[in-house]
């Protein structure tokens, strides 16, 4: 070989086996290479986590990451879970929310929902004594008004801001919260166990839709930008709506592979995209051609029960049969998987 070759060749090898430096974000169409530009770590016992069966995840202003297993709750602060026992009745945790005044609302399985302050760190209880529909909770959300939203086994129940608490039993079909969202103005949409999409103001209930699809139900649903909204199914697809004060009209159904019964959905207003949680995978719903991408790696794919976007652009997904992975934007991008090796 000739000795001028030995400079280029040298090159060409040299960066065949360096990562790209690159800050991971959006191109110009809106869109992230989460694949090639996040890295992967998964959470198991030798972080903290006694059990891998984790329901669901927030994360408070002081920036503890919150997760809720059958095993009672979980924080971490940056380097290890930790378990917190804030109160006996906490040892079944099925949903975590944090409200607009920073407290975070603990749903357990038996004991009906706990509210706890950070800052003061006081916890208080709501039980069917206070007039909740049932102990076991399984979804919340908050209003425009402070009002939280309460979906129990049984009824849709509110705590509002004055402190006294309401249950809508007088809607029979509406039972079996098991998704809830703020939409606007005032309006939650939720789903049910029996698969039923509906909307209410808190005073009435204003409109109800089952799939228009035989033996395809409703799992959840989340609220993007403005007025649109994606639901979760139990068949491999999402559904697009529109909420325009009256009825949810259908603008499009997107095919998500084998990707099926999902139970939750996260709105990305960064790039106006969908990070999304199944029974068999993950991922993100992007661009006005609604195009996926897939998020299981390391065998993390099953049972995916929530996702939240912490304050560093960290996405996490925890499982109820996994324990967690959390999606970290890396400075170096994957040429290998950019390039589809």
């Amino acid at each position: 070989m000739k000795k001028g070759l030995w400079i280029p060749i040298a090159i060409c090898i040299l960066f065949s086996v360096m990562p790209l430096k690159v800050c991971a974000e959006a191109d110009s169409t809106g869109k992230v290479d989460y694949p090639a530009e996040y890295e992967a770590i998964l959470y198991d016992s030798y972080d903290g986590l006694v059990s891998a069966e984790i329901n669901a995840v927030a994360q408070t202003n002081d920036g503890y990451i919150w997760v809720g297993t059958y095993s009672g709750l979980y924080r971490y602060d940056g380097h290890q879970f930790e378990k917190i026992d804030l109160d006996p009745k906490i040892c079944n945790v099925m949903a975590l929310y944090v409200d607009s005044r920073g407290w975070l609302w603990i749903g357990t399985n038996d004991s009906g929902l706990a509210c706890f302050d950070p800052k003061e760190k006081t916890i208080r209880f709501h039980t069917v004594q206070d007039g909740l529909s049932a102990y076991s909770i399984r979804a919340l959300c908050e209003d425009g008004d402070g009002n939280i939203y309460v979906g129990t086994v049984s009824y849709l129940s509110v705590i509002r801001a004055d402190g006294s608490v309401h249950t809508f039993d007088e809607w029979n079909a509406i039972s079996g919260i098991r998704s809830l969202s703020y939409i606007e103005d005032g309006v939650i949409a939720g789903v049910t166990n029996s698969g039923e999409l509906f909307f209410t103001d808190g005073n009435e209930l204003l409109y109800e839709r089952t799939f228009d699809e035989d033996g395809v139900y409703y799992t959840t649903i989340s609220r993007g930008s403005k007025d649109d909204l994606v639901a979760g199914t139990s068949e491999p697809m999402l559904e697009r709506l529109v909420w325009d004060g009256t009825e949810a009209a259908v603008t499009g159904i997107i095919d998500t592979g084998n990707v099926a019964y999902y139970n939750d959905i996260l709105y990305d207003e960064k790039t106006d995209g969908y990070f999304f949680c199944a029974e068999n995978g993950m991922g993100v719903l992007s661009g006005a051609d609604n195009e996926i991408t897939y998020l299981m790696r390391d065998g993390f794919d099953s049972s995916v029960s929530g996702v939240i976007e912490d304050y560093q652009g960290n996405i996490w997904f925890v499982s109820n049969k996994q324990g967690i992975i959390e999606y970290s934007p890396n400075p170096f991008m994957d040429v290998f998987v950019k390039a589809s090796l």
